[in-house]
């Protein structure tokens, strides 16, 4: 099994006005770090869940078919699954012969649908691709306690520019764990 990462976000879930305010800053010889702090909070908070935030799309390559998978990336959107025929020939699978289902807080399963046929494969090492659409629609249907985290984070950064201080310092702030945690991958 391997996954890739295809089209990365191309927004955040926060913008800069909303992080300046956050942040308290009144100035605009910041913005360019304070976006790329944007972007860096976005991407470890995505790390930590096992979740995509933006939209992104993502390829999870299998050696062969599996009754089911456990689908690596949440919220998943959509999936197309393509595989290489045993004549060597790229094709779709029909979308009515798999399902995904999904519970709350649960990883999202891919399989096959009950009687469906598996269609043989070529003998190469990743015969089996399923392109993944993951992440929510846009910025505005990110939940609000995803955005104060991020917030937060950038705040936090923008304050401790030094990965080791002096005195007491914590990695990722506290109030950043207790929002995010409810968004934790259950695998």
């Amino acid at each position: 099994m391997r996954l890739t990462l295809t089209t990365a976000p191309d927004a955040t879930p926060v913008d800069l006005v909303s992080a300046k305010v956050h942040c308290r800053v009144e100035h605009d010889d910041d913005d360019t770090f304070i976006e790329s702090l944007i972007g860096a909070a976005a991407q470890h908070i995505e790390r930590i869940l096992g979740r995509a935030v933006m939209p992104q799309e993502w390829l999870l390559e299998l050696t062969a078919w599996q009754d089911a998978v456990v689908l690596p990336v949440e919220p998943v959107r959509s999936v197309v699954v393509t595989y290489t025929d045993a004549a060597g020939d790229p094709q779709t699978l029909d979308a009515e012969s798999y399902s995904l289902s999904a519970w709350p807080s649960m990883a999202t399963e891919w399989r096959f649908v009950s009687g469906a046929l598996r269609p043989e494969l070529n003998d190469e090492v990743y015969p089996v691709r399923v392109a993944i659409e993951a992440g929510y629609v846009d910025a505005d249907a990110v939940p609000e306690d995803l955005k104060v985290a991020v917030q937060m984070l950038v705040a936090h950064w923008y304050q401790h520019r030094e990965a080791v201080a002096s005195g007491s310092v914590t990695e990722v702030p506290m109030g950043v764990s207790a929002l995010i945690a409810p968004y934790r991958r259950l695998v």
